[in-house]
């Protein structure tokens, strides 16, 4: 993404890079799937120009962090846009699962100084069930509900315990 998004590398380079070093057969298929749609809409975004975002992670217990690896954002008028793909082919996030999700990285980029007065775009590239293709749905800040931090910590330790019993 950040060679679509920064380096505004032409979609027939990444194809090529695709094919080249896309890993196995099955990657290299969804890559090419992919990689027309995340193209189209990036290329019509305005943007004043884009910065690299360093690795970040949303502490779960000790020893236990998510990783927040955004790669790239966007400064358009002023305001720093983190973007962050959805790609799922089948079993798109639910409402709980993305309300999860946005409210872990929206936590982990207020508690980092490069992050904290940035924008979050969750840009959905998943293909809906019972469509034939994929297509970029952006999920506004405000449709999925973020969950408090007492919320979250009640999920981490329901995932703890069920990670504790697998063990």
């Amino acid at each position: 993404m950040p060679d679509i998004i920064k380096f505004n590398v032409a979609l027939e380079n990444i194809l090529e890079s695709i094919n080249r070093y896309g890993g196995t057969d099955d990657n290299k298929k969804i890559l090419r799937e992919i990689a027309p749609c995340i193209s189209r809409y990036y290329k019509e975004i305005d943007r004043d120009h884009c910065i690299l975002i360093q690795d970040h992670s949303f502490p779960l217990w000790a020893g236990m962090h998510i990783p927040f690896d955004a790669r790239v954002g966007y400064v358009r008028s002023g305001e720093l846009i983190i973007p962050w793909n959805l790609l799922w082919k089948n079993n798109c996030l639910t409402d709980f699962q993305m309300s999860i999700f946005k409210s872990i990285c929206l936590q982990t980029m207020q508690k980092s100084s490069d992050l904290e007065t940035a924008r979050l775009d969750i840009v959905d590239f998943s293909q809906p069930k019972g469509e034939l293709s994929r297509r970029a749905r952006s999920v506004d800040e405000d449709s999925a509900r973020t969950l408090s931090h007492a919320e979250i910590r009640e999920v981490a330790d329901d995932f703890r315990k069920g990670v504790e019993l697998a063990q």
